[in-house]
């Protein structure tokens, strides 16, 4: 019989085991002398009884840590870096290699919130905003007369402030966003842009009609509330045209202090969803709107179109969200009576459909953040959460909180 003194490893597989799901979906690689899973399991996965297959180009013999002999059936412990001899099938060269199987070390559906940074204040602060915009982290402020803006790139180190110029006074910061660009904020029916973030002016293009609020950024338009008369309408505006007037917004639809956001669905669906804020007379809704036109909307919080229980019934107002791991995550608000509502939390896996309060046990705000409501929730290009500031009860805060869900720091998922 023809024999061999290649004993060079080929392939290493796992059995599959009721008691350790998914162990089989290991995928082993040679790097150096090392054979490993560069693709981690998952969190907690055991492995101090695994059934391993290997192969090799020739095998007479195989030992495990010098003193076990392979067999074809064995049952082994790879929680310790394990040694693997193979003898060729002449039964004098070997190959030596060292096997390590990489489990994650933290749970990767942990999400980690810290303080990172308390900006200093030297003025009262009425209006506050934090916006993402040209890469970095942008955080307006007024104090009824002057604005005041700090740039940074990771929430920890900030700039000097600089005075913003070109505001009306005392504006309310709530609806600025981005678009094509550029920054737009509305204030007085007037609406403002700037294209650096400190020098703003009143946009032209805007200016035959009484634009009330900004809404959101959807499928290349901007999307605003205007006043003809005394009936509320749509206008959406393409960027180098004007604004288009469509029909009446719903009724118990919001006029300003609402949340908005337009986000990706997981079905590759942009949409948008409005939350809370106040009507045209002033009276604070809990409505929670959807479209995925700006045209046609439905109410989620709708009890004869949504028969479940898990909506946002406490909403008012100031509350944040964010499109993030495929969920939204809504932070904040303040009851119909105007205080702020405790540990108000939620997140929804249905793109606003229903609401529920995230498991405690994998997301939650650490006791030492202050309950607050209109804060700014932004997500960077590093997938990074950050919430800067907020008006707490009777108080507004100016701290920096971030936080980013482990597996997105995972270089390999």
């Amino acid at each position: 019989m023809d024999t061999s003194d290649d004993a060079t490893f080929v392939s290493l597989t796992f059995a599959a085991n009721d008691s350790i799901p998914n162990i089989e979906d290991a995928v082993f690689t040679l790097v150096g002398r090392t054979i490993q899973n560069v693709d981690s399991l998952p969190f907690n996965t055991r492995i101090d009884s695994v059934n391993p297959t290997f192969s090799f180009k020739s095998t007479y013999v195989a030992v495990i840590n010098d003193s076990t002999y392979l067999t074809g059936t064995d049952t082994l412990d790879f929680t310790l870096p394990v040694k693997l001899r193979n003898f060729a099938s002449n039964g004098i060269a070997y190959e030596d290699y060292i096997i390590k199987v990489n489990v994650h070390q933290v749970d990767p559906e942990l999400y980690i919130y810290k303080k990172l940074y308390d900006i200093a204040e030297s003025q009262s602060i009425v209006n506050q905003k934090t916006i993402y915009f040209n890469d970095k982290i942008y955080y307006y402020r007024n104090n009824s007369t002057n604005y005041f803006l700090n740039t940074s790139l990771n929430g920890s180190v900030w700039s000097e402030s600089v005075t913003v110029s070109g505001l009306p006074a005392n504006a309310s910061l709530n609806d600025m966003l981005t678009f094509s660009g550029k920054l737009y904020l509305s204030s007085g029916g007037k609406i403002y842009s700037s294209a650096d973030g400190s020098i703003w002016s009143i946009e032209n293009s805007f200016s035959a009609s009484y634009f009330e609020s900004i809404l959101f950024t959807l499928n290349d338009e901007m999307w605003l509330i205007a006043k003809i008369g005394q009936t509320y309408h749509f206008a959406h505006f393409t960027e180098g045209g004007a604004p288009k007037i469509i029909g009446e917004i719903p009724v118990n639809f919001p006029v300003t202090d609402f949340s908005a956001l337009s986000f990706t669905s997981r079905s590759g669906k942009t949409k948008a969803i409005v939350v809370g804020g106040k009507d045209s007379d002033g009276k604070i809704l809990r409505t929670n709107w959807s479209t995925e036109n700006g045209i046609y909307w439905i109410d989620f919080s709708d009890k004869n179109f949504n028969t479940k229980s898990t909506t946002l019934d406490t909403l008012a107002l100031g509350s944040s969200i964010i499109a993030y791991d495929n969920k939204l995550l809504l932070f904040g608000a303040r009851n119909n009576t105007g205080s702020v509502v405790e540990n108000h939390f939620k997140e929804s896996i249905d793109e606003g459909y229903t609401w529920q309060t995230p498991d405690s046990a994998s997301n939650y705000l650490p006791e030492s953040y202050q309950a607050r409501s209109f804060q700014s929730v932004i997500v960077d290009n590093s997938d990074r959460i950050f919430i800067v500031g907020g008006k707490s009860q009777g108080t507004v805060s100016s701290d920096v909180w971030t936080c980013k869900l482990n597996r997105k720091s995972f270089i390999i998922q």
